[in-house]
C-alpha cells in the first residue's frame, strides 16, 4: 500500500479552514493546503512517487489557474500520477457540473458547503 496524501485547492482560506477540520485526525499530517492552483501542481510533481497517491479536493473558480486549467496541466504533464479529484465549487453554472467529469481523474463533485458526512464517505473510499 502506498503512501496517501490528501491536497486540499481552494482560494478561500476559510473554506480549506473548515474542510481541514471535517477530515478525519489520522490524515491531518497527510493533508496539504493550497490557495493556488500551481503551487499544488508543483507539490504533487516534487512529491509524486511510484507508490504515491493523491486525493484531491479541487475548486473550480480561481483566479490565475482555475480547476479545469489544473486538471489540463495534470493530463499533459508527462510523470503519471495516481490521483482522484473531488470538484468542490460554489457554481450554479450546469457546465461547471458537467464538464469535470470528461477528466478521469474526477471521482465526485460537491457543492459548497459540503457535508462532513460527504467528506468522510469520499475519504472512506480513498
Amino acid at each position: 500500500m502506498g503512501v496517501k496524501k490528501i491536497v486540499i485547492i481552494d482560494d478561500d482560506p476559510i473554506f480549506c479552514f473548515i474542510l481541514e477540520k471535517q477530515l478525519p485526525a489520522d490524515i491531518i499530517p497527510y493533508t496539504y493546503i493550497f490557495n493556488k492552483a500551481q503551487e499544488a501542481l508543483s507539490f504533487i510533481e516534487e512529491e509524486n512517487s511510484n507508490d504515491t497517491k493523491f486525493l484531491i479536493f479541487l475548486d473550480l473558480n480561481m483566479p490565475m489557474m482555475n480547476g479545469l486549467e489544473f486538471l489540463d496541466k495534470v493530463k499533459t504533464n508527462k510523470q503519471n500520477f495516481d490521483l482522484k479529484v473531488v470538484i468542490i465549487t460554489s457554481s450554479i453554472n450546469r457546465e461547471d457540473k458537467i464538464k469535470p467529469f470528461s477528466y478521469s481523474e474526477v471521482i465526485g463533485f460537491l457543492e459548497k458547503p459540503i457535508s462532513q458526512r460527504d467528506v468522510q464517505k469520499i475519504i472512506a473510499a480513498f
